[in-house]
């Protein structure tokens, strides 16, 4: 690593009156710095695309602060802020740095990524301090201006900055790990296709007389109307929900005059990489583990949205991108449930883990049309599995009441609970 820093400065000798205050910068945003100065340095004069004229800065803010949210590698962001910029290739001179930058470290590239994330203003204002810098060492500058011609020299990163980096003396360096969404993964394992089951086995279907709040609530958690005052007996309208449906204690939610307490279930994951084995190996007794880098299973997408109407094909096309994992990634996956939470509980969570692997092909995300999100499933042994048959014999056993439960609103409780 320090090679690499070493060669991106060589690549820039600055003036040595911007040395003090680069020292000032903590390790990952002095890259980060050397990142972004790359656009004043290479798109130099009236620049060019977006970051062109008096408002450059201004698009390259915002951009810049979408591309550190998204993406994990100086490569992935600069072919996203070159696309929403409208930049052209960088000049060859550029090569040098541009590559030094690429091959530094990936957790040093992503931890450079989140300082951008959290002072994009101290940063793009160094930068342009540093390209000024640059300009002064221009002979045809100094002749144009008057002014003395400046000196650079190669910067030298202290030893505090390279401990940073290095995540040595006791500090570790901070870098964004991606994972999969929690709320996805609830919803696509655990709501979703449970709420499905239970329609389908008290015979109904969604739009087809059940109340929208019903639906909302099944497959979206519900949400309280506006104004709303909890009544009274809540606490036992909840306990009457939860008693009679399993999914709405595994699960909880929002009925139209107040919150649910805690759910019963709980779940985590994690992508099985290098960087997680501290937590996958101690969750498995050290049967899980990978020597990949989550940096190696990530990547960027990028597809162009078709037009409607137009003079040609291209009007209204609109290019986006979005984040993917390799193909094969493994995910490890942490269900758990609160003390004394009942069989039939347990219950519902596991037939809903069987739907989502058997009926639904697990997919998690989005974009599944293009072959993304599906994963295929190992389930461990466990002894309480018969729960979901145990679930499936409830529903069964008690179609009529389940059913005109979610006809009315009521879920087997006195007033109407979910309707609007």
């Amino acid at each position: 690593m320090q090679d690499a820093l070493g060669a991106i400065f060589k690549a820039f000798p600055l003036p040595e009156s911007s040395f003090p205050f680069l020292q000032s910068l903590t390790g990952p945003e002095l890259v980060a710095v050397m990142f972004v100065t790359q656009f004043p340095v290479n798109y130099a004069g009236d620049g060019e695309g977006l970051f062109a004229g008096v408002e450059r800065y201004h698009y390259l803010h915002s951009r810049l602060v979408d591309a550190a949210t998204s993406c994990s590698t100086f490569a992935t962001a600069w072919g996203y802020l070159a696309r929403k910029l409208q930049l052209s290739m960088p000049r060859q001179s550029a090569h040098p740095a541009l590559l030094a930058l690429y091959g530094l470290p990936k957790p040093v590239q992503s931890a450079a990524l989140t300082s951008i994330g959290k002072a994009p203003e101290l940063l793009i204002m160094t930068a342009r301090m540093l390209a000024e810098g640059l300009k002064a060492r221009s002979a045809s500058y100094a002749d144009a201006t008057g002014r003395d011609l400046e000196v650079g020299s190669s910067y030298t990163p202290t030893e505090e900055q390279m401990a940073t980096l290095q995540g040595t003396k006791g500090r570790a360096l901070t870098a964004r790990i991606p994972a999969i969404s929690g709320n996805s993964i609830r919803h696509s394992l655990v709501r979703a296709p449970g709420a499905t089951r239970l329609l389908q086995e008290v015979g109904l279907t969604p739009g087809s007389g059940l109340p929208i709040g019903v639906e909302r609530f099944l497959y979206a958690g519900g949400n309280t109307s506006k104004g709303a005052k909890a009544p009274g007996a809540a606490d036992l309208y909840e306990a009457k929900m939860r008693a009679n449906y399993p999914l709405v204690d595994a699960l909880g939610g929002s009925a139209d005059q107040f919150v649910l307490t805690r759910s019963q279930l709980s779940i985590a994951s994690w992508i099985v990489c290098r960087e997680n084995n501290w937590i996958t190996e101690r969750k498995t007794d050290g049967a899980v583990r990978s020597e990949t880098s989550i940096f190696d299973l990530v990547n960027e997408v990028t597809r162009t949205r078709g037009g409607i109407g137009g003079k040609d094909k291209e009007s209204g096309q609109m290019i986006f991108s979005y984040e993917t994992l390799a193909a094969h990634a493994e995910v490890l996956f942490e269900v758990g449930w609160q003390p004394f939470t009942r069989a039939l509980t347990i219950g519902f969570t596991l037939q809903a883990l069987r739907d989502w692997q058997d009926a639904n092909g697990g997919f998690i995300g989005a974009r599944n049309a293009q072959g993304h999100s599906a994963l295929v499933a190992e389930f461990p042994d466990d002894d309480r599995w018969p729960h979901a048959d145990e679930y499936l014999q409830y529903l069964r056993d008690n179609r009529d009441s389940l059913r005109a439960g979610l006809i009315d609103g009521t879920f087997g409780s006195e007033v109407a609970l979910c309707t609007m």
